[in-house]
């Protein structure tokens, strides 16, 4: 009995595997730059496996925000690791250009060195989080990172690359 539910359990694996591998030999990615818009489509769908087929997105220019005091949210013993991080803040504007609700995803904020971004909530900057987008409806999302330095950042939705 082991072996015949050792072995099913090997053919399901099989073919979810395949799939994945079939899925990284086509990628199809779009390289924007900061203040572009792009409109995802059935074939982001494809690629992706997540619906936001007719959501618009718009990634402004990141800034670093000075006045923006990081520490606030945090307790001292998480001071040393804000040492020398820097508020960066970035504007995303989506519109759904359909009727239907789309769920959002998270985005990816990758730094010149390759490393991802930690988030960072800011009082009076922050918005809050957005799950989804109604049909018809525009949104400005203003998050706040953690950045390392000022060099340049890589957001990536999806399919989609911002430099």
């Amino acid at each position: 009995e082991k072996n015949t539910s050792s072995s099913k359990d090997e053919s399901t694996e099989v073919p979810v595997k395949k799939k994945e591998n079939t899925q990284k030999q086509e990628p199809t990615s779009h390289i924007l730059k900061f203040g572009d818009s792009y409109i995802f489509t059935k074939k982001d769908f494809e690629t992706t496996g997540y619906d936001s087929t007719g959501l618009k997105m718009t990634v402004k220019t990141p800034v670093i925000d000075e006045n923006i005091d990081i520490k606030a949210g945090y307790s001292e013993e998480e001071y040393p690791k804000l040492e020398g991080k820097l508020p960066l803040v970035v504007t995303i504007e989506i519109e759904n250009t359909t009727d239907n609700y789309i769920d959002m995803g998270g985005f990816k904020i990758i730094d010149s060195n390759g490393k991802d971004l930690k988030y960072s909530y800011a009082e009076g900057v922050s918005s809050y989080p957005v799950d989804g987008i109604n049909g018809g409806q525009k949104l400005t999302i203003t998050d706040v990172y953690l950045a390392n330095d000022s060099k340049p950042i890589t957001f990536i939705y999806e399919t989609a690359t911002w430099k």
